[in-house]
């Protein structure tokens, strides 16, 4: 029997997760973390991870996939041994860069962000001595070249924030001319077999030599692939600790403003419905009807407007910006050249050269090969959204897990909250307002706790609400229902009070871990090379 693990890197700690071929769990394993921006903790929890697994199922397993946090970067030599610091996803040091950035990179690109990949890459290329011959490397990348060996490789989901081309599936012209080009690394679609564990790995935790290693995918990513959410405009909030939404949609939506940016999600990534995901839709909290308008608190200072600003111009569409160049349609990207595949590929046979393109430095193709019949597999979809820096990381500067669970039952989620926060650990947020200097708002403070935690809840629910109000007006696919991930998942007043707010159905899917996720990537992988 083969099973397949996924194995997640979040803000708190990692998580990893063994399933069969019925998306049953077999074994689960958790490891927190002291500080998150640490190289040797990272190898310590995945390796650890994988010392918890039962020996029995580990010797099972033939595919491992991971997700990391969406623009964690890193820089590591021709060892894979780190020369850099991690740069977590919040981290805004990129701000120093954000001019070269801008004088390169399309205006309103994903990349025009203090803590976008790009962004971290110039600075660190500025702030590092000796960097010739080295590798720049998401939070996945690393990890996954700890179990397989092979460096300059990474998938298009933690790419897009580098400045991948997700529609055309290559680096686009104006990276690909820059002196930094060779430090960029080789991308692969999400899910993609890269080679098999190495000896020592296999020796060290008993797994089996064939054991594959897969490209991943991002946190929040893995977390939607295990909600189970599979029809446009359903959408996967991720309550951990940083709010994130991701709303599957037939549209790209782009803007750098706001903080909104697209993943490419092929067909055969979307999982079918099953009640090993998607939970009970009666289950659901009922959601009001009719046609209102759902009302929106001010999210910045007092007295500026709440609607949304004008996108351009006069005279252009306020609705949807640009995407692409002129000329091309802006509700649905192209698909790549004529007759190729740009969906998830089926990667053949296991042992079977064919299914990697050539890997290495710049010069190199980076994009997928032809795959399959032309017009097979459908239209790809796209996973629309954004990160916020609000979350349940602010909760807990203030309550214990104990104190939220409690406090939370005393508060009457029907009646609004007036405290109007704007709850941040520190300055800057990115989504829905894209600012790094934007200041947290945490007064007036009751002295009641339940009135206090009230209007923190109220407060991170309206900011989710303004979210998905964006991506609506920018032309997304309409908001129908919303699965929640993440620790706050288990608050049920919490989601009363966010179903005020949003006015849609809200679930809590069976799985809520983003490994999860990335095991059913692991074994989509594995499925579709057996076919």
């Amino acid at each position: 029997m083969n099973l397949y693990l996924g194995i997640d890197f979040g803000t708190s700690g990692a998580r990893a997760i063994a399933i069969d071929s019925e998306g049953i769990i077999q074994a689960e394993a958790q490891y927190p973390f002291s500080q998150p921006n640490q190289t040797i903790i990272w190898q310590n929890a995945l390796f650890n991870l994988l010392e918890q697994i039962p020996q029995e199922i580990r010797g099972k397993i033939k595919a491992i996939a991971i997700n990391g946090t969406s623009s964690t970067v890193l820089l590591c030599d021709n060892f894979g041994h780190p020369i850099s610091e991690a740069l977590m996803y919040n981290d805004g040091r990129g701000i120093e860069a954000i001019e070269k950035v801008k004088a390169i990179a399309p205006s309103n690109h994903t990349v025009n962000s203090a803590t976008s990949s790009l962004a971290k890459l110039f600075w660190l290329v500025q702030n590092t001595d000796n960097i010739q011959n080295c590798y720049f490397l998401h939070q996945a990348d690393w990890l996954a070249f700890l179990l397989h060996g092979r460096l300059g490789i990474s998938d298009y989901h933690n790419a897009l924030k580098l400045g991948y081309d997700v529609e055309n599936l290559c680096y686009p012209d104006w990276l690909e001319n820059l002196p930094e080009r060779y430090l960029l690394p080789q991308i692969l679609a999400p899910g993609t077999p890269v080679g098999e564990i190495t000896v020592e790995i296999a020796t060290r935790f008993n797994l089996r030599r064939d054991c594959l290693v897969c490209t991943g995918t991002t946190d929040s990513i893995a977390a939607f692939l295990a909600s189970g959410a599979n029809s446009p405009g359903e959408a996967v909030t991720s309550l951990g600790s940083t709010l994130v939404l991701k709303l599957l949609s037939r549209t790209r939506v782009d803007d750098s403003r706001y903080g909104i940016y697209s993943h490419r999600l092929p067909p055969q990534a979307i999982p079918l419905p099953s009640p090993l995901q998607r939970g009970k839709l009666e289950d659901a909290v009922p959601f009001f009807s009719g046609g209102q308008e759902t009302h929106l608190p001010p999210l910045g200072k007092a007295g500026q407007e709440t609607h949304l600003p004008p996108l351009g111009k006069a005279g252009q569409e306020t609705h949807l910006p640009p995407l692409g160049k002129a000329g091309q349609e802006t509700h649905l990207p192209p698909l790549g050249k004529a007759g190729q595949e740009t969906h998830l590929p089926c990667l053949g046979k296991a042992g079977q050269e064919t299914h990697l393109p050539p890997l290495g430095k710049a010069g190199q193709e980076t994009h997928l090969p032809p795959l399959g019949k032309g017009g097979q597999g459908g239209i790809d979809l796209w996973l629309v959204g954004g990160a916020s820096n609000t979350g349940g990381a602010v909760l807990k500067q203030f309550f214990t897990n104990s104190e939220l669970e409690n406090l939370s039952s005393q508060i009457d989620a029907e009646t609004e909250s007036l405290l109007d926060y704007y709850p941040l650990l520190k300055a800057g947020d990115r989504f829905p307002i894209n600012d790094p200097n934007l200041p947290p708002r945490l007064e007036p403070r009751p002295e009641n706790p339940v009135e206090f935690l009230h209007g923190l809840l109220e407060s991170i629910a309206r900011i989710e609400a303004r979210g998905y109000q964006l991506l609506k007006q920018f032309g997304a696919t309409p908001l129908t229902r919303v699965y929640t991930a993440g620790g706050g998942a288990k608050n049920p007043t919490w989601q009363k009070i966010r179903q005020r707010h949003l006015q849609v159905s809200i679930l809590r899917p069976i799985h809520t871990e983003a490994s999860y996720g990335s095991a059913l990537l692991a074994m989509q992988a594995i499925n579709c090379s057996d076919r």
